[in-house]
């Protein structure tokens, strides 16, 4: 079911709760649209103001500068190009942010990602693993239960607990802050411009940049560069490696490494994309399908299947250079001693395939349309009779 209302530029939309997936996506196209499972879906409006309550999966697209608040949602988030502040108390699954304004989050059960922030970024718990990439206000992490990520954060960044790895490839901004505390390895690889401190503590503490050294033992360092005007503290109870980030110890560098990445998510998305337009197309003399439904839950499982495989990619690269640093930290001096830089990049995995593009009317059905229509069985959106006569049309037997 969907429901579409007239808006300014600027109305604010809270959601309430939702028992399954919620997708809010921005949109330069006035008002506001929302897709819901029929009688399980419903959209409160005074003003300006909507609130939207939701028994199934949500879909909703709204103006660019739309304020968001969300107080629970019982399946995974994904918000993408929404410029107004959004505000999120709880979601059960994962959230998955892209292009968003200003955002405060309470607490995500599953793991948590996000890319492009404009202005501060506020989490209070992850469960999972994080991944926060270009914001440019602060970041505050009070707790992440896994490994976190973390890249290019221009206004400073405050993570107080992780229980796993962390990962930090960041410029030092001037007159900021970076502090991280991690139960597990930190590897850091940074660019300092004007100046930093440094307060390095670790279980064994490695630091390549050319420090005025005030304080050094196996397990703590103590240093400054030039003018000392950004703060680096990190605080790790495994290994602790900081470097240069333009430092080529690695042939494809990390920024090669950083471009295949998204070289791969945009292939992938087109390919879930046409995958999704072709299912569309196929579907629509149906007359007991709904499409939207089927697409939703399409695009739905293929950001899952992007976001485990950007997990690994991840993990193998963190995986490679902690192995790398420990290797260097101990080669005998014979063999090039500490200065010695090694040529070792990780090899990246394959990117992730989606499954077989649907195929037209006559042709096997593919998996993903199979899974979709299992789940709507499981769902009690069709019947098992529906579904039969579904896959059949499909087949071009009927």
């Amino acid at each position: 079911m969907a429901m579409s209302y007239e808006t300014s530029d600027t109305p604010h939309i809270t959601v309430t709760r939702c028992e399954g997936s919620l997708t809010l996506t921005g949109s330069d196209q006035p008002g506001i649209s929302a897709i819901g499972d029929e009688d399980k879906f419903r959209v409160e409006r005074q003003g300006e103001s909507f609130t939207i309550e939701s028994e199934g999966d949500c879909d909703i697209h709204c103006p660019l500068k739309t304020s968001v608040t969300i107080k629970q949602v019982n399946g995974d988030l994904n918000v993408q190009g929404l410029e107004g502040p959004l505000a999120v108390e709880s979601v059960n699954g994962d959230a998955g942010l892209r292009d968003v304004g200003p955002t405060s989050l309470r607490q995500v059960r599953g793991d948590f990602e996000v890319r492009g922030v404009k202005g501060e970024l506020r989490v209070e718990s992850v469960n999972g693993d994080a991944k926060v990439r270009q914001v440019s206000g602060a970041v505050t992490l009070k707790s992440v239960r896994g490994d976190l990520a973390a890249r290019d954060l221009g206004g400073g960044a405050v993570a107080e607990q992780v229980s796993g790895d962390v990962s930090l490839s960041t410029a030092l901004a001037k007159g900021t802050s970076y502090r991280f505390q991690a139960k597990g390895d930190i590897s850091a690889k940074v660019e300092v411009n004007g100046g930093a401190r440094l307060v390095l503590e670790g279980g064994d503490v490695h630091c390549r940049l050319p420090l005025q050294v005030s304080e050094r033992s196996a397990r703590r360092i103590v240093g400054t560069l030039g003018d000392g005007s950004a703060e680096l503290m990190l605080h790790a109870k495994g290994d602790l490696s900081v470097s240069d980030r333009g430092e080529g110890w690695m042939p494809t560098g990390e920024a090669q490494w950083e471009s295949q990445m998204d070289a791969w998510a945009q292939q992938f998305e087109a390919q879930m994309a046409d995958m999704q337009r072709k299912l569309e197309e196929r579907l629509t003399n149906i007359p007991f399908i709904d499409n939207e439904q089927v697409a939703r839950r399409a695009q739905e499982a293929a950001e899952r299947a992007r976001r485990q495989a950007e997990r690994a990619a991840e993990r193998a690269h963190a995986r490679a250079e902690r192995a790398r640093a420990h290797a260097e930290r101990h080669r005998p001096r014979e063999h090039g001693g500490p200065g010695f830089r090694v040529s070792w990049p990780p090899s990246p995995p394959s990117p992730p395939q989606p499954s077989r593009p649907a195929k037209p009317t006559g042709e096997p059905v593919s998996d993903a349309e199979r899974v979709a229509i299992l789940k709507m069985v499981a769902d009690k959106k069709i019947t098992a009779d529906e579904a039969s006569k579904l896959l059949s049309a499909l087949e071009g037997e009927v």
